[in-house]
């Protein structure tokens, strides 16, 4: 049996008019040529004339399934049933014509036998056209036209107004609702990656149109907004924006003297902030509070990267917060503190956190005042660390003692870089010492002694340390004053004397006073020295002779002799007293305070 499908279409027309299409697939293609046959428009023709001539009762009921009546308008209802008479008597005149599938070659029906089905005639010489067709071909190109809907009707197209993602709309409606000027420069930043607008002075005007710009822009990754002196009003306006625009990732609000109060509030917002990469926020007056408040920053932000706050007012006690908050921190690779008055417990806080922190590369503690007790916590916790790569510790009060202490973390350090020291009273020794830890680590390829005078023996040091590796040396140039140690009085040269030669000075006083008379008189003072093997010339011998006559009448009495070797006891004692405290104290700083946290 052949597989034949029968499609069948119809329309209303105003006409009343019925019109049906009915195409004729072949869906056994069993037959090797694999041919379909399509029935033409001619015998679509004569299958709608036998299908016009059936009765239709417009009378008829509709039976649903749940075998509910249901009435209907005469011409609907018609249709219907002349739908369903028209499908049942084209298929039973269509199972006439079946062929047999004897075998392949006669697995369709042929032209003759649908001919005689028909009734007309068809002309075997265009059986060509009967090939397939597009649905579009079967239904007819104007088809549409058949149908009577609304659905063809009309309606104009709504244009989408296109969106303000720069934020050039709300900031020119806001500056005319300010009553303000617009910035030219900053309209025509706005489509731009960088935006840079210094030293324009915003008021809280301006800044207020400024802040609603940023929020709907979102073009903008890098916003400079340095030296404006914005303070707490304005500064305010940028914050609440920041919470918004989560765009930025690079902000400069450097020299805009914010305070604590916007300082505190810009911390708030890092907190929860997940966009910003680096913040430049130098010279804004920031204290104790926004120390505070930026320890907590460092202790949950894990995304901030660079963060300046340098040129600011932490102090003692601030330190002790960013301290504890960064030995604790995961994400900051470049920090500054340059210029905020470290000292004391703050520089070893600072100091402490580089043993536990493990992502900072680069360090800035230059011009504040670290000093012997920083440089020493500096030397014991550089040693754990193994990750900074650049720390500059110029200007903070650094002597040779504290360079020092500095030698041992700087010859072990595995990836050191830069280092720089400028600015330091560390002299020639401090920098010898330096130098002769280079030659153990092999890392560091810049170091610098800016402003810092040397000797021939040290030009000579870094010479050869620059013909062994890579490595370049920024020093103050030779020369400068070099202060030595005073040479000893003449007084104090004469007990020297008396004591290496375990002498007493009555015995010598007696052996030169020889009418006895217990004075001597600077001719026989000066013969007796000079047979006794003391060496100094006839110069210093007058001049001592001149600090012992204190009555000045030309001659040297005992008492004379005696209230001088008084004098030069009485400086030994103190000169021990001096190095005595000084090594107790050197003793006293070596133990590191202790610091809650570390």
């Amino acid at each position: 049996m052949h597989n034949m499908c029968i499609v069948a279409f119809h329309s209303s027309s105003r006409d009343n008019d019925t019109v049906a299409r009915t195409s004729t697939f072949d869906l056994n293609n069993n037959n090797n040529d694999g041919r379909t046959r399509i029935i033409s428009n001619d015998i679509r023709k004569s299958v709608l004339h036998r299908i016009s001539e059936i009765s239709v009762n417009e009378d008829s009921e509709c039976i649903n399934k749940n075998q509910l009546s249901c009435q209907q308008s005469p011409s609907r209802q018609a249709w219907k049933e002349t739908e369903t008479d028209q499908s049942d008597n084209v298929i039973d005149n269509l199972n006439q014509s079946e062929c047999t599938n004897d075998n392949l070659n006669q697995s369709e029906c042929t032209i003759d036998e649908m001919d005689d089905l028909i009734g007309g005639d068809i002309d075997e010489t265009n059986q060509s056209e009967y090939s397939i067709h597009s649905t579009h071909d079967l239904i007819g190109a104007n088809s549409d036209d058949e149908f009577d809907t609304d659905v063809e009707e009309d309606f104009p197209e709504v244009e989408e107004e296109p969106l303000d993602s720069y934020g050039r709309t709300v900031y020119r409606e806001e500056c005319l609702r300010q009553q303000i000027i617009p910035i030219t420069s900053f309209i025509k930043q706005l489509p731009e990656e960088k935006m840079t607008l210094k030293f324009r002075g915003f008021n809280e005007k301006a800044s207020n149109a400024l802040s609603s710009a940023l929020s709907a822009n979102s073009r903008i990754e890098i916003c400079d907004l340095s030296n404006n002196n914005m303070g707490y009003t304005a500064g305010l306006s940028l914050v609440e924006m920041l919470k918004e625009n989560t765009f930025i990732t690079h902000l400069d609000l450097s020299e805009n003297q914010l305070g604590n109060a916007v300082g505190i509030k810009l911390g708030e917002m890092l907190l929860t902030n997940i966009y910003m990469k680096t913040l430049i926020l130098k010279g804004n007056k920031f204290t104790n509070p926004v120390a505070r408040i930026f320890a907590e920053v460092f202790k949950t932000n894990d995304t901030l990267v660079e963060l300046d706050l340098s040129y600011n007012e932490f102090h003692e006690n601030g330190s002790l917060y960013l301290g504890a908050g960064l030995a604790l921190n995961e994400s900051i690779e470049v920090l500054s503190l340059k210029w905020n008055s470290i000292r004391g417990k703050g520089g070893v806080a600072i100091a402490a956190a580089l043993s536990k922190n493990s992502t900072l590369r680069k360090l800035d503690l230059s011009w504040n005042g670290l000093a012997f007790i920083g440089c020493l916590a500096i030397g014991r916790h550089l040693k754990k660390n193994s990750t900074l790569e650049h720390l500059d510790i110029s200007n903070n009060r650094i002597g040779c003692d504290g360079a020092t202490k500095l030698v041992g973390a700087l010859s072990v350090h595995p990836v050191l870089e830069t280092f720089k020291i400028g600015l330091n009273p560390i002299g020639d020794e401090g920098v010898q010492k330096i130098l002769k830890a280079m030659e153990k680590n092999s890392s560091i390829y810049l170091l610098s002694f800016e402003k810092i005078t040397i000797c021939q023996k040290t030009l000579w040091m870094i010479e050869n340390l620059q013909k062994s590796r890579d490595i370049e040396i920024i020093t103050g140039g030779m020369g400068g004053f070099s202060k030595g140690k005073p040479p000893p009085g003449n007084m104090e040269v004469l007990v020297q004397f008396i004591q290496d030669n375990r002498m007493r000075l009555t015995d010598i006083f007696f052996r030169l006073d020889k009418d006895r008379n217990d004075k001597i008189t600077k001719g026989e003072f000066v013969k007796g020295l000079m047979n006794a093997g003391l060496k100094m010339d006839k110069g210093q011998i007058t001049n001592l002779i001149d600090q012992l006559d204190t009555n000045n009448d030309g001659d040297i009495e005992f008492s004379e002799i005696l209230s001088g070797q008084q004098l030069v006891m009485n400086e030994r004692r103190f000169q021990k007293k001096i190095t005595k405290k000084t090594e107790q104290m050197e003793k006293d700083s070596i133990r590191l305070p202790k610091i809650h946290g570390f």
